[in-house]
């Protein structure tokens, strides 16, 4: 077999000419709503202060900027069961 040289390996000028549209630019996944990235301390408190007045519900108005599913699921998925844990570790009851 016979040695590949770096010449070989380079890319072909003509090859990139003859395509004139480049490859789209990746796009980050959207699921619908506002995409907002992690939440912030400041998120995070204005949710908990939302559930403790008004309850496990309306969360569409629970934290501006934030979907209804978004609030829903962090409560769920991350608040509510930290809140759980501290008030059992404390020798409370949850």
């Amino acid at each position: 077999m016979p040695k590949r040289r770096t010449s070989d390996l380079k890319p072909d000028a003509e090859a990139f000419a003859a395509d004139p549209e480049p490859a789209p630019a990746k796009r980050q996944k959207s699921y619908g709503g506002d995409s907002k990235g992690a939440w912030t301390p400041a998120e995070l408190l204005q949710l908990y202060a939302h559930v403790t007045t008004h309850g496990k519900t309306r969360w569409e108005a629970a934290v501006p900027g934030r979907s209804a599913q978004q609030a829903r699921e962090t409560w769920g998925r991350r608040l509510d069961g930290i809140l759980v844990k501290t008030i059992a570790g404390l020798g409370g009851k949850a």
